[in-house]
């Protein structure tokens, strides 16, 4: 019996390290997707620098 709750942990364990994971590419595409929207937002802030300075 105890040979078959440790089969059992571990096919948990294996399943919530594979959501995680998941859970990471989402985030990490999430975090690139953030920083193409921070950078045009800085792009945007410089040219409307540069136009009140002129």
């Amino acid at each position: 019996a105890t040979q078959m709750t440790h089969e059992a942990v571990i096919r948990d364990l294996e399943s919530e390290k594979s959501r995680l994971k998941d859970k990471v590419l989402r985030l990490e595409e999430e975090r690139g997707a953030l920083q193409k929207k921070c950078q045009t937002l800085d792009d945007r802030q410089r040219q409307q620098i540069l136009s009140l300075e002129k």
